[in-house]
């Protein structure tokens, strides 16, 4: 690239004869020329998105419950239906719950609910295999236009669901499988988790982000901690008018994010003023010289497009390609099969000990209550305690306390799986919830590891390592779940298989930090250049 595309120009300096006549380097600052005052204070952008996270969740969990006993109550009308014929057992009449827990309702329910999750991968898988190869739609149009449309499309998926479930009697329950395509909009749930931890990263400094995804984290459980206790009582009634109120809150959060959060991209929190975002002068000079691209003649369409893309995404991302980094992607995986198990562990207590999923579903509560005092209290105190009394740095505090949690991620999974009663699967459901931190740690880490130009690369890397485990994981968790309801008859405990399974990849995940060495040298060494370029850039301006 010549040096007359990279010159830059001083404040006074005036069109010349070689001077474009239009200026494509974009703002390093953002406009706020909105109706609503936006925000660029760290503090406020952060405790806006935990905000509108806890808002989003709480609609997603006052849906999630009573739709998941819609759907057995359908797959359970079907039954008896082709079982003792319409006439016995009519479309519209209520049959009791516990009538509902046999094996071929609980497969089916299986199946669909397995289907269901595998198809909802797919979205953000494509999104972000595409952003591997290209420039990220967020470097281009900037964290907050992509994080509102992966919103509005889970939004869009789950209208279609209700509209399915509303409409059974005439079209099959299995058309929801169809939902998960409407989350190609914005790329879907992983496509937002990847974007949101990019924009904390924006306004936060490696000191700050663990601690800022911790808090992050803590706002999804208190969502988790409260819409299932409120879906509870409103099931009682129907669990049709707690879909409907999770409809309106999470269309509510979606139009608070749109209000309220500024965009980030060419922005950073300051290293040496506290509360205050600076412009990115590697993002800006990247954007002004990709811009330049514009000032080239046009050229013809090449047919080895693909494999320029292949090899310019292998160029820039060979800085991250290093082991320390492949090795703290692999946790990621813990992520997404926890969760599934989790989440099939309401089906699981439902189902072994004979309990409505309303009331199961009240170890959510339990799980996020313990959650939100090891995020809020146990986590930092300990963090406070390695640094100030054992002089840990940052990153082996995090690094430490990452391979604490992954201990108890095993030890947790392994406990639910084997446990005879109901009050053993708690005390399971316990110690897992105690290693729930390891992916917010582990995050930080691998955040302190790359420049702050390539933390949206490194976050979509995440997020298709994610999107990739929840491909094998929706089937690998519902088949060892049908395997244990085939086997139960020979003894019950074989419906724990899955929380065998996730024990393993627990144990797989946590190579990642058993297995990573050097990590400080690497954050200091970055922490070093990053202070010395800031302290440069304010010598200029004075």
């Amino acid at each position: 690239m010549s040096s007359s595309k990279t010159r830059p120009r001083s404040s006074h300096d005036g069109t010349d004869e070689e001077s474009p006549l239009l200026d494509h380097s974009r703002p390093t600052t953002v406009g706020t020329h909105s109706l609503i005052h936006q925000t660029h204070s760290p503090r406020i952008i952060i405790l806006l998105l935990t905000t509108i996270v806890f808002i989003i969740g709480f609609g997603i969990y006052l849906v999630w419950i009573p739709s998941m006993r819609i759907y057995e109550d359908i797959l359970c009308h079907r039954y008896y239906e082709e079982l003792q014929g319409r006439g016995e057992v009519g479309l519209s009449s209520t049959i009791d719950e516990a009538r509902c827990k046999g094996d071929k309702v609980q497969e089916e329910l299986n199946i669909l609910t397995a289907v269901l999750e595998t198809l909802k991968a797919l979205p953000g898988r494509e999104n972000l295999r595409k952003r591997e190869i290209e420039t990220g739609v967020d470097d281009i149009i900037g964290r907050k236009p992509v994080f509102a449309l992966s919103i509005l499309g889970l939004l869009l998926s789950l209208l279609f669901e209700v509209f399915i479930m509303s409409e059974w009697m005439m079209l099959p329950i299995r058309a929801v499988w169809f939902a998960p395509f409407l989350q190609f909009i914005g790329g879907g749930e992983k496509t937002a988790s990847a974007i949101f931890y990019a924009i904390i990263s924006d306004v936060t400094t490696q000191d700050e982000r663990a601690n800022a995804f911790l808090f992050a984290a803590c706002a999804s459980l208190s969502a988790e901690l409260i819409a299932p206790t409120v879906a509870a009582a409103i099931m009682v009634y129907s669990p049709r008018i707690s879909i409907c109120c999770g409809v309106f809150v999470l269309t509510s959060g979606l139009l608070c994010l749109i209000t309220f959060v500024p965009e980030t991209l060419h922005l950073h929190a300051s290293q040496t003023q506290t509360s205050t975002l600076v412009p990115d002068d590697s993002s800006s000079e990247y954007i002004s010289d990709s811009s330049s691209d514009f000032n080239e003649p046009l050229k013809p369409k090449r047919k080895s497009t693909i494999t320029r893309r292949l090899s310019d995404f292998y160029t820039t991302s060979r800085p991250l390609l290093t082991l320390p980094v492949l090795l703290l992607l692999l946790p990621s995986m813990t992520r997404v099969i926890g969760q599934q198990s989790i989440d099939l562990c309401i089906r699981y207590i439902s189902t072994r000990f004979s309990i409505p999923l309303s009331h199961a579903s009240l170890i959510l509560s339990l799980r996020a209550l313990i959650n939100i005092l090891l995020l809020l209290i146990v986590i930092p105190f300990l963090s406070s305690l390695l640094i100030t009394k054992f002089h840990f740095s940052s990153t082996h505090k995090d690094l430490l306390l990452a391979r604490i949690s992954s201990l108890f991620l095993i030890l947790g999974a392994l406990t639910i799986a084997i446990s005879p009663s109901l009050h053993l699967t708690i005390i399971g459901l316990i110690i897992y919830t105690l290693g729930t931190g390891f992916v917010s740690l582990v995050r930080s880490l691998i955040t302190g590891l790359v420049d702050q130009k390539h933390v949206a690369r490194i976050f979509a890397m995440i997020a298709v390592v994610e999107t990739s485990s929840a491909l094998l994981a929706g089937p690998a968790v519902a088949g060892l779940y049908e395997l244990g309801l085939v086997w139960r008859g020979e003894w019950t405990g074989w419906l724990g298989l899955p929380f065998v399974g996730l024990a393993v990849v627990c144990g797989v995940g946590s190579v990642g930090v058993w297995g990573v060495k050097g990590l400080g040298k690497m954050s200091l060494e970055k922490e070093r250049v990053v202070k010395g370029a800031e302290v440069g850039n304010e010598e200029e301006r004075v």
